[in-house]
């Protein structure tokens, strides 16, 4: 069911196609801060509209299945202007933290920015979603209310992390690999850029980069010899590709034919290392404090692992995720 966007506000809407969605769920469901989702064509356009936007921009409007729509009050209805830029980033905002949330199928998509100008909605700008892809070999999970309102947090922490109050620019550095990741079709690259991501949360010194960051991911990952396996196993294939040398040295000591099965296993992994560090920092302001400068970062590593343990919270446990999420 489409969204009644509010008269004289100004709208961007990241309108998904065939995207796999729970279709119990009809009404747009309302996630605050001038965000919202529609399981369906997000707004309806007049016959004007419609053949302004063309016969194909069209249809795909009504093959939308999802929409990430944000909205706020305007007195510039008839501009294009920094107004709409901030709401396609809040709208993109949301996507990406779905991303994080949830792996979900969708035939690509596009953003509109637009005003409802005295009732009638106006389509300002139309631009095509550039590829966002689902880990190879991991099972798809179908949008629905509680997945919208998870990543609506999620967006609220991204938004922050880009505003003047939030100073990290290491973190925005490793936001943007991630989301370098999440539009690599090659298994390596993504695993590449899922690593680095984390990296720039784990910091480690130069010289002592391999064995930094095993032992601090630690923290995210747990203490288990298992655990310690697999993150070695991720810096390392990451270098491989780093270098662009090829993975199989970091995998000789598994059997031949298990080996690329268990390269996709590793980048999921990286996948879900970095996601979950990243939402948990995005959710929580009291943590991202700890990483707001490259001094405060030194200053947590510094700490004992306890006080870390205390401060971030319990480990994921990388085997068992992929094992529950991988076919």
């Amino acid at each position: 069911m489409p969204f009644e966007i509010p008269r004289n506000n100004k709208f961007a809407c990241v309108c998904l196609v065939f995207a796999a969605v729970d279709h119990r769920q009809r009404e747009p469901i309302v996630l605050g801060d001038g965000l919202c989702g529609t399981f369906g064509t997000p707004f309806e356009l007049d016959d004007a509209w419609r053949d302004w936007l063309g016969t194909v921009k069209t249809q795909n409007l009504q093959n939308v299945s999802l929409g990430l729509l944000a909205h706020r009050e305007s007195v510039r209805l008839d501009v294009l202007d920094g107004e709409n830029q901030a709401l396609i980033d809040a709208a993109l905002s949301l996507f990406y933290a779905l991303l994080m949330v949830e792996i979900f199928h969708h035939d690509g998509g596009f953003v509109v920015s637009g005003a409802n100008n005295g009732g009638e909605i106006r389509v300002r700008q139309i631009t095509d979603l550039g590829p966002h892809l689902r880990p190879n070999g991991a099972r798809v999970s179908a949008v629905n209310m509680a997945t919208l309102e998870s990543a609506a947090v999620i967006a609220s922490g991204i938004r922050a992390m880009y505003s003047a109050a939030e100073p990290s620019e290491r973190l925005r550095q490793g936001f943007r690999a991630w989301l370098r990741g999440i539009r690599e079709s090659i298994g390596a690259d993504r695993l590449h850029e899922f690593v680095r991501a984390t990296e720039a949360v784990v910091k480690p010194q130069v010289g002592r980069t391999e064995a930094q960051f095993v032992h601090r991911c630690q923290l995210f990952s747990g203490t288990s010899d298992a655990a310690r396996t697999i993150v070695r196993e991720l810096y390392q294939l990451r270098s491989q590709t780093e270098h662009m040398n090829n993975f199989e040295p970091v995998l000789a000591n598994y059997p031949v034919n298990d080996r690329d099965a268990l390269a996709l296993r590793r980048a999921y992994q990286a996948q879900l290392l970095g996601s979950s560090v990243y939402k948990r920092l995005l959710t929580t302001v009291a943590l991202r404090v700890h990483f707001a400068s490259d001094d405060d970062t030194d200053a947590f590593w510094r700490r004992d692992m306890r006080e870390q343990r205390a401060i971030w919270g319990d480990p994921i446990d990388l085997e068992a995720l992929a094992t529950a999420q991988m076919m």
